[in-house]
């Protein structure tokens, strides 16, 4: 077993792993520490998951606050913009479902060749200078 922030939190799992028979018996009274979930008969499949799971959270929520500070740069009020990340979180899960499988993350020949940013061809491609929250940002 391997339980995560409150069990108050609405919409968390909460995972074990182990004896099948176990989990099925006291499934009721696991359910009230959010959505049990069985993982299998290995007893180290639960940590795992939770560590992989903690993962997920902590790069989702720094990915969040890196979002509003982007958006906070060009005066985008926080409360708004965390409204419409909320809204289209669920665009976000169904990529995970995209990219589940998928292998290794491809690289590209770019930087198989070691061109860097900074190089003539990229430059070309992104302009010399981007406009972001009224800074200018060059090259």
């Amino acid at each position: 077993m391997a339980l995560r922030w409150s069990s108050a939190a609405r919409g968390k799992s909460t995972v074990f792993s182990g004896s099948q028979d176990a989990f099925v018996t006291h499934r009721e009274e696991l359910a009230s520490l959010g959505n049990a979930v069985h993982l299998g008969t290995d007893p180290a499949l639960a940590p795992v998951y939770d560590t992989a799971l903690f993962g997920l959270a902590w790069g989702a929520l720094a990915g969040f606050y890196h979002s509003v500070a982007l958006a906070g740069a060009a005066g985008v009020d926080p409360t708004v913009f965390a409204a419409v990340a909320k809204g289209h979180m669920p665009f976000v899960t169904s990529l995970m479902g995209e990219h589940r499988g998928a292998g290794p993350v491809p690289v590209s020949a770019e930087a198989r060749g070691g061109r860097r940013p900074r190089d003539e061809r990229h430059r070309e491609c992104r302009g010399s200078d981007l406009q972001l929250a009224g800074s200018r940002l060059a090259c």
